[in-house]
């Protein structure tokens, strides 16, 4: 039988040679460890929590320029290193009244939202924003903003009948020719923007749209 080498008496080129040879299957899965755990902590240390979160469907720009939400966060005293705002652009629906449960992929997506609690603000083009607003969506700019507020911006205001109750709400703000939409190309005009009915931030998802409406 082979006699064992003796580790203490082999050269730095022969140790690393015999580590590497008997040890490799082990330093390997060793590695493979330590870049998951290193990379599971600079993904939590650098992980920022999402104060706001956005929904744009059919956006035109859904792949393109980013949104730099950093001046509206410093304004309200939010720290950009550690807060975000996440913007969805990933959901589309064919442009006719009344098909928004034609795509099986975005109608499961949206309804996930939804459930889940996680839309502050809700746009959509006008050929299918009402097929979303009349079932209970997007909440009544009235519970959100004040009649006063409202009506400094009637001019873009869109109203909404319920498809349950028939009861008539202000529920979007009409953002054609919008500073802040022409700067991002999320959509050329007829771009309606509501609150979703399931925010849990009014306060905040109001200063966003004025920021955005007098940007």
């Amino acid at each position: 039988m082979e006699a064992k080498p003796n580790f203490k008496e082999m050269s730095l080129k022969k140790k690393i040679g015999y580590v590497w040879d008997y040890y490799r299957l082990h330093i390997g899965i060793v590695l493979v460890l330590a870049i998951f755990v290193i990379s599971m902590i600079h993904h939590y240390a650098t992980l920022k929590d999402s104060v706001l979160d956005l929904l744009f469907l059919n956006a035109s720009n859904a792949y393109d320029t980013p949104v730099d939400f950093d001046e509206f966060l410093t304004e309200q005293g939010f720290d950009t290193n550690k807060q975000t705002i996440t913007l969805t652009t990933s959901l589309s629906f064919p442009l006719e009244e009344g098909s928004f449960q034609s795509d099986y992929y975005s109608t499961q997506a949206l309804a996930a939202m939804f459930a889940a609690g996680d839309l502050d603000v809700f746009a959509a083009p006008k050929q299918i924003y009402n097929d979303f607003a009349s079932v209970g969506y997007v909440a009544d700019l009235r519970l959100v903003f004040t009649e006063e507020e409202l009506a400094s911006y009637q001019d873009i205001l869109i109203y909404t009948t319920d498809a349950e109750t028939g009861e008539v709400f202000p529920s979007a703000f009409d953002l054609t020719g919008n500073r802040w939409l022409q700067e991002y190309s999320y959509y050329s005009d007829g771009y309606y923007i509501a609150v979703s009915a399931c925010t849990d931030s009014p306060e905040l998802t109001k200063e966003f749209f004025l920021y955005v409406l007098n940007y």
